[in-house]
């Protein structure tokens, strides 16, 4: 189980400060609790706030059938998406191939560092999808890479439903990382 407890990212492009830490359900707006409970209405919620130089996001983080979900609302408590941790080996063939793709055209030396399944759709249907595997939804992806041709530069990197590149964010590994994963 993936838990972010505390990081510190620099957004190097934009010179962009973020950090994320956990709070209680009552720091939480109810607009927000309010879009959970009706979707997610039996799972121990986690929260979490992500404050950055333009704002803050809220996080809802809990498991649904052995999977990890991240749920990302902006300030207003409007719904932004839900992310997934995933594996290389648990990728379709086709998008392993388009992502070697990308970075083998791309950079000299790279390392994969984290891989996201991100789900845009509607908040009801992504929780159906993962309670009923109904309907049928295709993630996009977001990766977290590192590239080793000049140095060690970290990109968070967004791919679309096949694997082929969109856009990537440069960002700036900080002094002192607080994140703790455990499995």
């Amino acid at each position: 189980m993936l838990f972010l407890l505390s990081s510190t990212l620099c957004y190097a492009q934009y010179s962009q400060y973020s950090e994320e830490s956990e709070v209680t359900a009552s720091r939480i707006p109810q607009i927000i609790k309010k879009q959970i409970q009706p979707n997610f209405p039996k799972e121990d919620v986690r929260w979490f706030l992500e404050y950055q130089n333009d704002g803050i996001s809220y996080y809802a983080r809990f498991n649904v059938q052995k999977q990890l979900l991240s749920i990302k609302f902006n300030s207003e408590g409007s719904y932004y998406d839900v992310e997934v941790p995933t594996k290389w080996k648990d990728l379709h063939s086709s998008t392993q191939e388009s992502f070697n793709t990308y970075f083998e055209e791309n950079f000299e030396k790279y390392k994969i560092r984290k891989i996201y399944l991100q789900y845009k759709q509607q908040l009801p249907e992504v929780a159906s999808y993962f309670y009923n595997f109904t309907p049928e939804l295709t993630p996009s992806y977001v990766l977290e890479y590192i590239v080793k041709d000049q140095g060690r530069i970290l990109y968070l990197g967004e791919f679309n439903t096949t694997g082929e590149f969109i856009s990537k964010q440069k960002l700036t590994i900080p002094e002192a990382d607080y994140r703790h994963f455990d499995n």
